[in-house]
């Protein structure tokens, strides 16, 4: 299969158990690689043959944005399931969402999931 990735899609969302990172919204970074066979989209050079990624990107917006959670997990799970129900196209996704803010002397905190068509 071939891996068609949205890189570091940046999000202002409530996220974490506390109530001080329930009170603001953070930013976070969601990379998004699906996979799936871009053979005949790439053959047609044909949108409709492939996923819209810039539609998902605003579909994944729609979902984050309003949404409140206190794990990071959780919001991965549903992302990883927000995307294969996106287009029968998508046989499988791996989500990573980068929390900056996740831990004072890192970089963040860091969740990485991988789901397919056939486990989620």
């Amino acid at each position: 299969l071939d891996k068609l990735t949205l890189k570091n899609l940046r999000f202002s969302v409530h996220l974490g158990c506390t109530p001080e990172e329930q009170a603001l919204p953070q930013d976070i970074l969601v990379t998004i690689v699906l996979f799936l066979d871009t053979r005949d989209a790439a053959e047609a050079d044909d949108l409709s043959r492939t996923v819209n990624y810039s539609a998902l990107n605003r579909a994944i917006a729609a979902h984050l944005v309003p949404s409140r959670y206190h794990l990071i997990e959780a919001m991965g799970a549903q992302l990883a399931r927000l995307c294969l129900d996106f287009s029968p196209l998508i046989q499988g996704v791996t989500v990573k969402i980068l929390k900056p803010a996740g831990l004072k002397n890192g970089d963040g905190a860091e969740l990485e999931i991988t789901r397919c068509r056939d486990n989620i």
